[in-house]
């Protein structure tokens, strides 16, 4: 369900309603919408985010492994940190044949 919704286009779309930063680990797009994705159950939604973002990070010409490393951990912590309010993933992982 949230793949179709995490689409490249959406993905822009929401990008371009935060303000760029000079720094693109700077910005919050990616970070809004990891925790709105996670908070809403549709955890699938997340690595086409993760995938949008670091694309993004990519094209940059000053990109470096750091800065990489930094997204995904921004992301990682922003859904953590938000787990603590709105509860964790609520996805079952245990086949109930």
């Amino acid at each position: 369900m949230a793949a179709n919704i995490a689409t490249p286009e959406f993905l822009s779309e929401l990008q371009s309603l935060y303000p760029a930063p000079a720094k693109y680990v700077d910005g919050d797009w990616f970070l809004a919408a990891s925790i709105a994705f996670s908070s809403s159950n549709c955890p699938e939604g997340i690595p086409y985010i993760l995938r949008h973002a670091l694309d993004d990070l990519d094209k940059l010409s000053d990109t470096s492994d750091e800065d990489r490393r930094l997204l995904v951990r921004k992301i990682r912590d922003g859904i953590f940190k938000s787990g603590l309010i709105s509860g964790y993933l609520k996805v079952n992982t245990t086949s109930s044949r």
